[in-house]
């Protein structure tokens, strides 16, 4: 309980720190970045840490641990070969059919399922997030209020409305997003260039050092040249502010690869197949697998299966899934989507097992320990489920789904009062403060917390009041 408090009170302070109207300076700018004589890098984060609450409370942003653990692995081995970074990042999944990405502030970098869905191989996905993680670590945005008369909270909100409206349209939502920061509209057109250039050049350089095709985002942009801009004077710009493809292709970053398709798709990793196939299995619903190419066969028929599991059809999904290649059924996707069939369909004797093996197989993998503590609940092992999820060398709370469901856990195994402070970090997180106070104050009312939890409990409910009077004035 203590070290969830401790966990609870740092997530609270970010809180009421990117709340406040100024910011305070945070020591002396770096030499050499005038990024720094208008927000220090503190202070971006700090505003990054709002964005993402409100992100999660306005946006379908994806909690699926699965996907999230891939994309987060794929953001790391791109951060290995970044010299300097001013804060940690976070990569988020946006649900939104929309082929489209985006930075914000503090290290947040956004993608759309849709740009997912067409990406062909894992080297393109890398070569936008390399291209997203250079306008992050060039602080772009920062420079942009360098531009600005003014740094308040007017401004950051503004940026959150603009990025809330670019998950309908990107480009009405970019373009107020620049327009607010910038000093003037031609201001704006010139900055955007540079800032376009100067992230190719890097994004180019973080790819190549990654060990990617460093023409993978010339691939990407042909396709969706043909795809998607028929006609370009009337489409909507990729990434909003990015140049049309046309005017891109011209650079060296953006040559069309003249490998085969074959070529391709050998350089198509597993991974990011089965990272693919999930994200439509989760957004498209149950598609047809009849008419699949060899090539496609196992990946149709895996988003399938997992939509099948979505839609309360776990035995079907089990008939499906037998039918995927040894390869698909052998990786840990497949063998988890195989366990949280079992568990869907109450085969608990089978699941049990199957995914205690691969927690023991791949310690580190969030979305095993997540199905063998749902598991463990439907067999009513409460105990097992929080032991599961609380001696873990990795911080449960950074993924949404496992802080609710060691809240769950917490509860079945007569931890009532740490359910509670659970439940009140995940609201927090997801931006509804009101909702952690409702959980504080059950929290304090049980006759089994002792009177140093509650003390401690009443400066966190403190600390969400002033929250939840900041966003309900």
């Amino acid at each position: 309980m203590k070290y969830l408090l401790f966990f609870l009170s740092i997530a609270l302070s970010s809180q009421l720190a990117a709340a406040k109207v100024g910011f305070a300076v945070d020591g002396l700018p770096s030499i050499g970045d005038p990024a720094n004589l208008i927000m220090s890098a503190r202070e971006e984060y700090k505003i990054g840490q709002e964005l993402v609450t409100q992100l999660h409370r306005e946006l379908p942003i994806s909690d699926d641990v699965e996907l999230n653990y891939y994309l987060q692995n794929l953001g790391t081995r791109l951060l290995n070969e970044v010299s300097e970074q001013h804060f940690p990042f976070n990569f988020l999944i946006l649900e939104s059919p929309i082929v489209n990405a985006f930075a914000a502030p503090g290290g947040i970098i956004v993608v759309h399922t849709g740009l997912i869905e067409l990406a062909e191989n894992e080297d393109e996905l890398a070569a936008v997030l390399a291209h997203e993680i250079a306008h992050v670590t060039q602080r772009h945005l920062a420079r942009f209020y360098e531009k600005s008369n003014k740094i308040d909270i007017g401004t950051t909100l503004g940026i959150l409305a603009a990025i809330i409206a670019s998950a309908h349209s990107p480009a009405a939502g970019q373009a107020a997003l620049y327009t607010g920061l910038a000093a003037s509209a031609s201001a704006k057109i010139g900055f955007t260039r540079s800032h376009e250039q100067e992230a190719d050049r890097i994004g180019r350089s973080i790819l190549s050092r990654a060990g990617y095709n460093t023409e993978a985002m010339g691939d990407f942009f042909a396709r969706l040249r043909e795809q998607s801009f028929n006609d370009e004077e009337n489409a909507i710009e990729f990434l909003s502010t990015h140049p049309l493809p046309s005017s891109r292709i011209a650079d060296q970053f953006y040559l069309p690869s003249e490998q085969s398709s074959e070529e391709k798709l050998s350089r198509s990793s597993l991974k990011f197949n089965i990272f693919r196939a999930r994200t439509k299995g989760l957004s498209q619903g149950l598609l047809t697998h009849q008419n699949a190419t060899p090539a496609e066969q196992d990946a149709v028929i895996y988003a399938r299966a997992v939509a099948l599991i979505q839609n309360n059809r776990p035995r079907d999904a089990q008939k499906l899934s037998k039918s995927l290649s040894q390869k698909w059924k052998n990786s840990p996707s497949g063998q988890l989507l195989a366990g949280t069939a079992l568990t869907n369909s109450r085969q608990l004797d089978k699941s049990i097992p199957l995914l205690e093996s691969m927690v023991r197989n791949y310690p580190q993998h969030p979305a095993a320990r997540e199905a063998l503590a749902n598991a463990y609940l439907a067999a009513n092992k409460g105990k097992e489920a929080y032991y599961l999820l609380n001696n873990w060398e990795l911080d449960s709370s950074n993924w949404l789904p496992l802080l609710k469901l060691k809240a769950a856990a917490a509860s079945k195994s007569g931890r009532q009062a740490m359910s509670h402070a659970m439940m009140a970090a995940y609201y927090v997180k997801t931006g509804l403060p009101s909702a952690a106070l409702a959980q504080i104050e059950i929290a304090e009312h049980l006759p089994t917390t002792s009177k140093i939890t509650k003390a401690r409990l009443d400066l966190l409910k403190a600390q969400l009041k002033k929250i939840d009077k900041y966003n309900n004035p």
